[in-house]
C-alpha cells in the first residue's frame, strides 16, 4: 500500500511539472507573438489622392487618402507649404488609424506626405506635391489668408504678425485675443490695416490671432487664426519682490528684513505699518535703500511691511506683502 502511494505522487508530480512546463512554453508563444511585429521598413506605401502634380481647382476642403498597408496600425500625415525642403508653415501632422484625412487649405502650393507604422518598425514617409488655384474660386469669401508668422512660442515681446498677398483684396483686418477667442479674457487688438505684416508689442502670454481678407466690394474671407505664446524677458513692473522675512511671529524687537535681490533693480521702496497697510495708525517707516535688507528696531505689536523695487528708468513694481507680530520677552 505504501508504495502505490508513492506512485501515484510521482505521477501528480510529473503531471504538475508537464503542466506548468505547458504553460510557461504557452506564455512564451503569446509573449513572441506580442512582441515580432511585422517588418515594413522596406514595405511602400501607395497615396492614392491628391496625385503628384495635381492642380486642385476651387476646392479648400481636401482629402488626403492612401492604400492601407499590411502589417500598420497606425499612419502618420503632414502637409506643409510650399515642400518639406522648404516648408515655411507646418499646416497638419497627425496620426490616424485611418487610410484618409480631411484638411481646410487655401490656395498655393503643397506637399504632403504619409508613413505607415506599428509598434516595431516604420516605413519611410512617400509624399506628393499639388496645387490648389484660386482662379477658380469665384466667391472671395471662401478664400483664406495664408498665415506666416507668428506661430508657436516666441522669446520676444516684439512680434511680427505677417501674411501673404491675397489677390484683389484692398485691406485686412487683424485681431488679437486672450488667451483664445473661444474664451477671451482680452481683446488686445481689432484693427484694418493695408499691409501683410505689423509688428507689435505683446506683453509675456498664450494668445490667438486671426486675420481675414476685405475686398472693395466689402466682401470677405473667412478668418485664419493661430495660436502663439510669449515668453520674452519679462515687463520690470510685472516682476515681484520675493519677501524672505520677517513672517509671522517675532521674538524680539530688533527684526531682520530681508529680500531677494531683482534683476535691473537700483532701488527697493520699504514701508511697515501698524497694525495694516488698510487700516493704519501709524506708518513706522518708508525709506528707500539700495541693499536688500535692514535691521530695524521695531515695537511690540501686529505690523505689516512691504516692499518694492526700482529700476534706473524709475519704474516701480507692486508692492510684496508680509504680516508680522512682534512679541519680544
Amino acid at each position: 500500500m505504501k508504495a502505490s502511494k508513492l506512485i501515484n505522487v510521482s505521477k501528480v508530480i510529473s503531471f504538475k511539472s508537464l503542466l506548468i512546463a505547458s504553460l510557461g512554453i504557452l506564455a512564451m508563444v503569446v509573449a513572441c507573438d506580442d512582441i515580432f511585429e511585422e517588418n515594413i521598413t522596406e514595405d511602400e506605401l501607395f497615396l492614392l489622392a491628391p496625385g503628384e502634380g495635381a492642380v486642385i481647382e476651387g476646392d479648400s476642403i481636401i482629402t488626403f487618402s492612401w492604400d492601407f498597408l499590411e502589417g500598420a496600425s497606425s499612419y502618420q500625415i503632414q502637409v506643409v507649404s510650399p515642400s518639406f525642403e522648404n516648408a515655411g508653415l507646418l499646416l497638419l501632422d497627425s496620426i490616424t488609424n485611418n487610410n484618409n484625412v480631411s484638411a481646410n487649405l487655401q490656395p498655393g502650393q503643397y506637399q504632403w506626405a504619409v508613413r505607415g507604422f506599428n509598434n516595431g518598425f516604420s516605413t519611410v514617409f512617400f509624399q506628393n506635391s499639388f496645387t490648389i488655384n484660386d482662379e477658380f474660386i469665384s466667391d472671395f469669401s471662401q478664400l483664406t489668408v495664408n498665415t506666416l508668422a507668428p506661430n508657436g512660442n516666441l522669446t520676444d515681446n516684439s512680434v511680427l504678425f505677417a501674411w501673404d498677398d491675397l489677390q484683389n483684396a484692398t485691406q485686412y483686418q487683424l485681431q488679437i485675443a486672450s488667451p483664445s477667442f473661444t474664451n477671451p479674457t482680452a481683446l488686445l487688438i481689432d484693427t484694418l490695416i493695408t499691409e501683410t505684416n505689423t509688428t507689435l508689442q505683446v506683453p509675456n502670454g498664450s494668445y490667438e490671432w486671426r486675420v481675414r481678407a476685405i475686398d472693395n466690394a466689402g466682401a470677405r474671407t473667412r478668418y485664419t487664426t493661430l495660436m502663439f505664446e510669449v515668453m520674452g524677458e519679462m515687463i520690470f513692473s510685472e516682476l515681484v519682490v520675493n519677501i524672505i522675512a520677517p513672517m509671522g511671529a517675532v521674538n524680539q524687537r530688533d527684526v531682520l528684513f530681508i529680500w531677494d535681490e531683482l534683476n535691473n533693480a537700483e532701488n527697493y521702496q520699504m514701508q511697515i505699518a501698524t497694525p495694516s497697510f488698510s487700516n493704519p495708525t501709524a506708518i513706522l517707516i518708508d525709506t528707500t535703500l539700495a541693499v536688500s535688507n535692514l535691521t530695524l528696531a521695531v515695537p511690540d505689536g501686529i505690523h505689516e511691511w512691504r516692499i518694492r523695487a526700482i529700476n534706473d528708468q524709475e519704474e516701480r513694481t507692486d508692492f510684496t506683502n508680509s504680516n508680522f507680530n512682534v512679541e519680544a520677552n
